[in-house]
Formats: C-alpha cells, structure tokens, sequence
C-alpha cells in the first residue's frame, strides 16, 4: 500500500471511531445531512494532517535518519515536510477524483498503483513458466483459473442487490379506485465496497510499523516482533484477524 495513503486511511479509520463513542459526532453524520458529511470530511482531512506529521517524523528519526548525508539537524524537519505535503498532495487528488463523479478516489488511487506493478510481476510469473518446466506450468494456470473465479465472485458480490418489496395501499381519487402496487428497493449487498478491506489492511500493518520504530527498546521491541510474526500473512492468525477485521469496518 503507497505512502501517501495510510494517513488518510488512519484518520478515517479514527474517524470511524470516534464517531460511534462520540454522541457529537454521530449526531453529526447521522441528522445534520449533507452539511454534517462536509464537517466530518473536513474534520478527516485535519486528522490526516496531523497523522502524517506523527507517522512522517516517526519514519524519519526511526528509519531514515541513520542513513542521512550533511547536517542531521535539518534532515528531519526538511523530510517531514516533504513526506508530509505529498501525503495531503495525494489527498487532494483523491478528493478531486471522487468529486469530479469518475469514481472512489482512493480505490483508484490504489488500483492504478497495483496496476504499474502487473508487467514485471507478468513478467517474473512468465519466466518461471517457462523455466520451470511442466510442473511450474500448471502451477501458474491453476493459479490463473483461481484468479478468474475470485474476480467472477468479486463482480457478483459487488454488483449483486436485494431488492425490497415496496407495497402501495389502495387508494381512491373521487370516483376512481387505484389498486394496490408493488415496487422494489434495491440495496447493494456490499455497501462499504472496498474500503473495509483497505482499512482491516491499514491496521495490520501496524505491528510490523511500530516493531520497526521501536527496534531498539528491547521489551516493546520484542513484544511488537512476536504479534508482527503472528501477523504474518498466510498464518491462520492473520487471516482470521483479517476477516474479523473486515466484517467490522
């Protein structure tokens, strides 16, 4: 997941939060229409703000400043700042797209930087093909079926709705008698779209983040190590965290 996301993805995620232990808040959302959605966004966009600059100078003094050339005093404020102003950059985009009605900003966002990554990913899974002999071959075709069914039953999931039924009482204007009518009310079955998963993906990241930040304090150090390397993806662990994770954003 880039960079310039995860404050962004932080701050919703706080958002989210508060919004359900905060009566303020939910009263906001929930009464207030479309002047209190505008207030919780703008409230978002601080809260990222904020965000990036605490997870930019953590970065910065934990990981990067080791490795800095010339004065280490001006390092850090300089490369805060510019981890910083790209993240609230890429923000600003994200909000201009879903503005301009050509879809879900941030989905894109992400779904075009997983896309830069297909050719040589494409690349790499042709050359052990074709390296590999018939073995690797079959592999990477029962991959390719698997993938073919996960997109089908992605499409179906998300374009999938239940209609409600809708009856209209009868009723009568002077003389004439209208009989009763039936209508649908389609509600999507995943409401959230992908967002749910971005944010489940957001908080398991975070582990393996604050192991790397505290990697010399060695009690937190190793506590943070051993719920990362439970974390890990492909453990039972991770992925039952991850769907528990899911189904609750």
């Amino acid at each position: 997941m880039p960079w310039g996301f995860l404050p962004f993805i932080n701050a919703s995620i706080i958002m989210q939060l508060l919004t359900a232990a905060i009566p303020a808040l939910e009263d906001l959302q929930k009464n207030e229409g479309e002047a209190g959605r505008r207030k919780i966004s703008q409230i978002t966009r601080y809260v990222a703000a904020g965000w990036s600059v605490i997870q930019s100078t953590a970065i910065t003094i934990g990981l990067l400043r080791p490795y800095a050339l010339g004065d280490p005093f001006w390092f850090v404020p300089e490369t805060v700042l510019a981890l910083t102003a790209g993240s609230m950059f890429v923000m600003w985009v994200s909000e201009l797209i879903t503005e301009r009605g050509i879809g879900n900003g941030a989905s894109l966002l992400i779904f075009v930087n997983i896309v830069a990554s297909l050719p040589r990913t494409l690349g790499q899974t042709i050359d052990y093909a074709q390296t590999g002999g018939r073995q690797a071959a079959a592999q990477v075709v029962i991959l390719l079926l698997v993938f073919l069914v996960m997109i089908v039953g992605i499409v179906f999931v998300q374009e999938g709705t239940r209609r409600i039924p809708i009856i209209s009482a009868r009723r009568q204007v002077g003389r004439k008698l209208y009989r009763e009518r039936t209508s649908y009310l389609p509600l999507r079955l995943n409401q959230g779209g992908v967002m749910p998963i971005i944010f489940a993906s957001a908080v398991l990241i975070l582990p393996q983040s604050l192991a790397g930040f505290f990697r010399n304090d060695g009690a937190v150090s190793e506590v943070l190590v051993q719920v990362a390397n439970a974390l890990r993806p492909g453990t039972w662990v991770y992925v039952g965290v991850y769907s528990l994770l899911i189904l609750f954003f």
